[in-house]
């Protein structure tokens, strides 16, 4: 068996009863889990495997994002570079075959001991996927004898002539991009077990065929849990790469990246950038924007798509949690006028409900729904303080009639001066001042206020 701790290494090391586990997880993995050396393979196997499994250090996290978000300026800032994202649908592992003291393999990142798919590994799984799926333009050299004249431009290869080139595109390390919040956030790895039933067999010992007989052995290794993502980045001209990216989301979902992809292992699926998403949620249906919604509720480089569909679509009861964070003056509304409003109470415990997302600094008094929540409780608001919440919902009388027609102007005013909620100087003023009304509309909207004010 090959030694994990060389003797000139592992006499500088502490006792075996004072060692901690290394802080690069990688060098733990391939050099220095030396229980193995001391103690043997089947009792401190185990010790690895959860060394993996529980995560990285706070300290190890800020050194692999402060590299990650480098590597994603840089490739993003590129102008002959793609890039994008794909999530894992089912467990993945890369480098399973690779030797190791453990028995078990698996591609580390350098110096981090973080997930990664190599680039290597991408080429060789979209070219493989082109020549099974695609015609003779799309030939692998090394299954075909010459590459097809689309695979010799993407990928590289030999022509009919035996003469080799390289593609035109460069396949880089996708990149594992931890997710900002959520337990298990630092924690990509998790427990898999293969179960050998036929232990001889494979050890290819004499006589030992494999009939069934002998007791399974567990078999523990580690794999990327599902749902964890990774930074693909594609390098060279732009159209040659979105043509690889789009074949590379058929190749993922349907080839899978490493080992045991057979029963379903290594499937990613796309996953959509964010203009992607914006400008997809006009054609959504509600249980689509809210699936997008609870995956992205907090994203700043949403907001305004977000606030534009609660703008745009009716207020129903699955949409609610978009209309509370995005339109919530217009939910606190019809909440009102859905509730009986006998006395001040009824008013208050329907805000109670809502006041958590109304931020009271930012109300603006020309907005509709401002101007029905003050118009619904008014009239019930009878002996409130000076500094009470309604009162911020006060609008003027040029809050009521801005960016209004001359017909909808006549409804606020028969609205406004008929239940004496102001008087109708404000109005006259505020008239005077729409420099986009001609003098023959406001003339007509003044006689108006003149036959409001002597109306019984």
């Amino acid at each position: 068996m090959i030694e994990a701790v060389r003797n000139n290494v592992q006499a500088m090391l502490p006792p075996t009863q004072h060692a901690a586990r290394p802080a690069n997880l990688s060098l733990h993995f391939n050099r220095l889990c030396r229980a193995i050396d001391e103690q043997g393979e089947v009792q401190n196997k185990q010790n690895t495997v959860s060394a993996l499994v529980n995560g990285y250090s706070s300290e190890a996290m800020q050194l692999y994002r402060l590299a990650l978000n480098q590597w994603r300026r840089t490739m993003e800032d590129a102008p002959d570079s793609l890039c994008f994202s794909m999530k894992t649908t089912s467990p993945l592992v890369v480098g399973k075959g690779d030797q190791n003291v453990h028995e078990f393999g698996i591609t580390l990142q350098l110096p981090w001991a973080t997930p990664v798919i190599p680039g290597s590994a991408v080429k060789g799984v979209l070219s493989t996927f082109a020549h099974e799926q695609g015609d003779e333009n799309w030939n692998k050299a090394c299954l075909a004898g010459f590459s097809g004249e689309h695979a010799q431009l993407m990928f590289g290869g030999v022509d009919g002539n035996q003469k080799s080139s390289a593609g035109c595109l460069d396949f880089m390390d996708a990149w594992w991009v931890p997710q900002p919040h959520g337990n298990e956030r630092n924690k990509p790895f998790i427990q898999d077990i293969i179960t050998v039933h036929n232990r001889s067999y494979y050890q290819e010992r004499a006589n030992a065929f494999p009939n069934g007989t002998e007791d399974p052995l567990p078999n523990e290794f580690v794999v990327v849990r599902p749902d964890t993502e990774f930074l693909f980045v594609i390098r060279g001209p732009l159209a040659w790469c979105e043509l690889a990216r789009e074949m590379l989301k058929d190749a993922a979902r349907e080839y899978g990246f490493g080992a045991k992809t057979r029963v379903g292992y290594g499937r990613l699926a796309y996953r959509k950038t964010l203009a992607e998403i914006a400008e997809a949620m006009p054609d959504m249906n509600d249980t689509e924007l809210m699936g997008v919604f609870r995956a992205n509720s907090n994203n700043a480089e949403l907001a305004k798509a977000f606030c534009a569909q609660a703008e745009a679509r009716a207020c129903t009861k699955e949409l609610e949690p978009l209309f509370r964070k995005f339109r919530p003056f217009h939910l606190f509304r019809l909440a009102l006028e859905q509730g009986t409003l006998t006395v001040w109470k009824d008013v208050r415990n329907i805000y109670n409900d809502f006041k958590g997302a109304l931020d009271l600094d930012q109300i603006d008094t020309k907005d509709p729904d401002v101007q029905a929540i003050y118009t619904l409780c008014v009239p019930l608001a009878e002996n409130l303080p000076d500094d009470a919440w309604l009162w911020r919902f006060a609008p003027t009388a040029d809050d009521l009639i801005a960016g209004k027609d001359i017909n909808s102007i006549e409804q606020v005013l028969q609205d406004y001066i008929s239940s004496s909620h102001f008087p109708a100087a404000a109005f006259r003023e505020a008239i005077q001042n729409r420099e986009d009304l001609d003098e023959v509309s406001k003339d007509l909207l003044l006689d108006i206020i003149d036959d409001l004010e002597e109306s019984p």
